[in-house]
């Protein structure tokens, strides 16, 4: 899929990693439909005060949405298309990684797996598909189809689109510490290959990229201390977080290599996921940064 003029959209674009993607796209030459959470006044000042130059401003819009919502999902994603056209892909950055103490009972996580798999697995599945039906609608109109036309179904050898889900390596290898964040990520896994499946008629295709430890403000005090150690026991190498720009470079990748599809791609320094127990520290979870 080519870059340049084509317009894609960013779930989670305010956030770090997400935001790093926009910029990505925007040095690319595309044209990006931002889309988070943060009411639509605020989240456009926030993205007019990161962007660069008129041009990027030109070739940018914000649409505050719930991503696990439909209808909220819809109105964001026909907002971008009517201002900017010319629709591609989808990089789905957005999700929640939800932090409490550790507790004895199980049981107190209950609430708070709901809410993530509502977010990361329910809006994954969302997201994707409203904008994979977004793709299709215009793909529809371009070659001037109606509803009555003779096939219901889409059959073309063309790459119409792209979609990049944010998995993570903890959807791989669940640990004690990341007791429903994993399999919320497991999740998306499994939904990128199922989509990657059902779109290919579509010329849809559909990847994730798993990151590791990320150097993002979201990993900040005494989690980016504990996962530096952890990185320095289990990780292979480099034994160290990665930046924002690794995590788009293969975002990039998975875009414009139109023979990778139902893939994943970690970027993690080959880093392992165990619950350690650092010597002379006690019991781990007295380090760790929380359950999650």
């Amino acid at each position: 899929m080519k870059i340049s003029g084509s317009t894609f959209i960013v779930t989670g674009g305010l956030g770090g990693l997400g935001s790093e993607c926009v910029r990505m796209l925007l040095e690319q030459g595309a044209c990006v439909g931002v889309i988070d959470i943060v009411e639509q006044g605020e989240g456009s000042a926030r993205l007019a005060k990161a962007l660069q130059s008129d041009d990027e401003r030109r070739r940018i819009v914000y649409a505050q949405a719930s991503i696990s919502d439909r209808s909220s999902a819809e109105r964001a994603v026909a907002d971008i298309v009517a201002k900017l056209g010319n629709l591609r892909g989808l990089v789905h950055c957005a999700g929640v990684a939800l932090r409490q103490e550790f507790s004895n009972k199980m049981a107190d996580a209950v609430d708070q797996f709901r809410k993530t798999l509502e977010v990361n697995a329910v809006g994954t599945f969302c997201i994707g598909a409203v904008v994979a039906d977004a793709i299709n609608a215009q793909t529809e109109k371009e070659l001037g189809l109606s509803a009555q036309a003779p096939s219901r179904f889409w059959t073309t050898d063309q790459e119409r689109g792209v979609i990049v889900n944010f998995a993570s390596v903890v959807g791989h290898e669940p640990s004690a510490r990341i007791l429903g964040y994993g399999p919320s990520k497991t999740c998306v896994l499994g939904l990128t290959k199922s989509f990657a499946d059902f779109l290919a008629p579509s010329g849809i295709r559909v990847n994730s990229v798993s990151p590791g430890i990320v150097a993002t403000p979201m990993n900040t005090g005494k989690a980016l201390e504990f996962f530096n150690k952890d990185l320095l026991a289990n990780g292979v190498f480099p034994k160290r977080a990665s930046e924002p720009a690794h995590v788009s470079s293969a975002v990039r990748f998975l875009i414009e290599n139109e023979f990778v599809n139902a893939e994943d791609v970690k970027v993690t320094g080959g880093w392992r996921i165990v619950t350690t127990t650092f010597p002379g520290q006690g019991d781990p979870r007295d380090s760790m940064p929380g359950l999650e």
